[in-house]
């Protein structure tokens, strides 16, 4: 079964965009066969916090990983969690990808990182006036 999207053009005239049902939510987002993905957040202040995330990420899941706190308290002590983190994920083959200087991401081997490159001031223009 699928569905159209009309979408009227500056022009008035109606264009259509044709999804496969099937592989739609019932929110209308794309899904690949995927039952049910998670991505935990972990605000790191201690040892502790880093044994989690590591434990997290030995049993599979992606995770998001702030150190935006501590870096306020103890910018020394942050730098040394994150030292560590990055050693494991190189040990464990894991992706990494650092969000400003107080922010993390890992996942596993199988779940990509994709970096998007910022829109330009002049697409943004063009795309505001269609």
């Amino acid at each position: 079964m699928a569905f159209f999207i009309r979408k009227k053009s500056k022009r008035n005239s109606k264009k259509s965009l044709d999804f496969n049902s099937s592989s739609l939510g019932n929110d209308g987002l794309h899904r690949k066969n995927i039952e049910e993905f998670n991505i935990f957040a972990v605000s790191v202040n201690s040892l502790m916090d880093i044994k989690k995330a590591i434990e997290l990420l030995k049993n599979g899941n992606p995770v998001l990983i702030s150190v935006k706190k501590l870096r306020k308290q103890n910018s020394e002590k942050a730098e040394d969690f994150l030292r560590r983190l990055i050693e494991f994920a190189s040990s464990a083959k894991l992706n990494l990808m650092g969000i400003s200087d107080s922010y993390l991401i890992m996942t596993p081997h199988w779940i990509n990182i994709k970096k998007m490159e910022p829109t330009s001031t002049e697409e943004t223009l063009q795309s505001d006036i269609k």
